[in-house]
């Protein structure tokens, strides 16, 4: 039996399981262990399986440890990680280190996951700020995008009314994709490169009517 300690070869796995889904929140926190045995050793193992002990830097915002192996047969993509055959037996903490004891039925390659998500109250308040900050923006944008229309035929008379216009909407719509787009197209490769797209075209659009009102503003 040979065993192979990597101590930064986590940064050259993704985060994938191997069903093909990707967490958001998935990080490796300890050195990947790869081990390697004949076919007898691993028939031996489902009877008496190995126990493997982790030692990791957990903050306390960070939970659920997990342990995980790398299933190189997967057929999606190279591999993926995968819980199978291994179980989480043990997670002590002992000062900065925490301890995790893992239980495997086969050799292959471990390492812990853990879950960042579900203690992260900063990104929460950061994401109520973040769209409490959209709707006054649209709304703001809204009143300014009815207040220009309500000039009617007399909104062509003035070049920098019909800029100022046109910059409100690129911003309302722009601020509006984001607002809607940005949690639904985290799981869908084609809804995120569309919510990328729009979101490049409405800002770009807006930095173009920016400058043409600079512009108004040298000539006047």
């Amino acid at each position: 039996v040979s065993n192979i300690i990597f101590q930064n070869l986590e940064d050259f796995l993704p985060l994938l399981y191997s069903n093909g889904t990707r967490p958001r929140s998935l990080v490796i926190s300890s050195q990947v262990v790869l081990q390697n045995g004949l076919d007898l050793i691993s028939a031996a193992l489902q009877l008496n399986p190995i126990t493997i002990n982790f030692t990791t830097s957990l903050s306390q915002s960070d939970s659920s440890p997990r342990c995980a192996f790398w299933n190189f047969s997967d057929p999606v993509g190279s591999g993926g990680w995968s819980l199978g055959g291994v179980t989480t037996d043990s997670v002590t903490t002992e000062g900065n280190n925490t301890f995790v004891q893992c239980t495997s039925t086969h050799l292959t390659s471990f390492a812990v996951l853990v879950d960042v998500a579900g203690a992260r109250i900063d990104n929460l308040a950061l994401q109520i700020v973040s769209y409490i900050g959209l709707a006054i923006s649209l709304a703001c944008l809204l009143l300014t995008i009815v207040f220009f229309l309500s000039f009617g035929k007399k909104l062509f008379s003035a070049v920098h009314n019909f800029i100022h216009l046109n910059l409100a909407i690129a911003l309302f719509l722009g601020y509006l994709t984001f607002a809607v787009g940005i949690e639904l197209a985290t799981d869908d490769k084609g809804s995120c490169q569309a919510v990328t797209a729009l979101l490049h075209y409405f800002f770009l659009a807006s930095f173009c009517w920016m400058l043409c009102e600079g512009i108004m503003l040298y000539l006047m």
